[in-house]
């Protein structure tokens, strides 16, 4: 085996368990972690800590980077925030965003995490409202630049449920669209004569 691509969801949100977040949150668009997400996400650190990833990779929303900080710290590595693992920025979940607040919102959590390499710059950039195909395309256009210049590196993606399966989609003959659970693993291997194979997805057991 050549290497492994990873990819992980973020861990519960907190707009999912209180219907009453959102009226008093400062950005109902970036929801935190609850404390359940957060020993969803060290659990995930703490299962990945031997798997010798050389690389992070996070959407910039903050569900996403505290997940990715809580497995960053365990295995001491910096986070590399990617615009292009952003979630679906679809127009009825994001309403009132013009471009210029979308790209600051983007980035105002970054300063919130030590681990963040500020000298990373992303791929792809996102200043519009998008489809469900841009959407797709999108994460799988991100994760090939990223697969592609990263050569010989264990990779591990922190992102969205749509982000894993469309960059999933990327290995399968057929279209995976599916409900992934959160800090579900998935795990892709690549041979040393340059294939690409599933060895699983939305693996959970290190949650139990």
């Amino acid at each position: 085996m050549k290497r492994s691509i990873w990819i992980i969801r973020h861990g519960e949100r907190i707009d999912d368990v209180d219907e009453n977040w959102e009226k008093t949150a400062k950005n109902k668009y970036d929801p935190t972690l609850t404390e359940n997400g957060k020993q969803q996400a060290f659990k995930t650190g703490k299962r990945l800590k031997n798997e010798s990833i050389s690389l992070i990779f996070s959407s910039p929303f903050l569900r996403c980077l505290q997940t990715a900080k809580a497995v960053a710290d365990q295995i001491n590595l910096e986070i590399n925030c990617e615009q292009g693992l952003s979630e679906f920025i679809n127009k009825n979940w994001f309403p009132s965003i013009n471009d210029i607040k979308l790209e600051l919102e983007f980035f105002q959590n970054q300063n919130q995490f030590e681990k963040i390499n500020q000298n990373y710059q992303s791929f792809i950039t996102i200043s519009n409202p998008e489809t469900i195909q841009e959407m797709f395309q999108r994460y799988q256009n991100t994760a090939n630049k990223i697969i592609q210049n990263y050569q010989n590196q264990n990779i591990l993606f922190v992102t969205h449920g749509y982000g894993i399966s469309s960059i999933v989609q990327l290995f399968m003959e057929e279209d995976f669209i599916s409900e992934l659970d959160y800090c579900s693993i998935c795990k892709i291997n690549e041979s040393n004569d340059g294939n690409f194979e599933i060895e699983f997805i939305n693996e959970t057991s290190h949650l139990n």
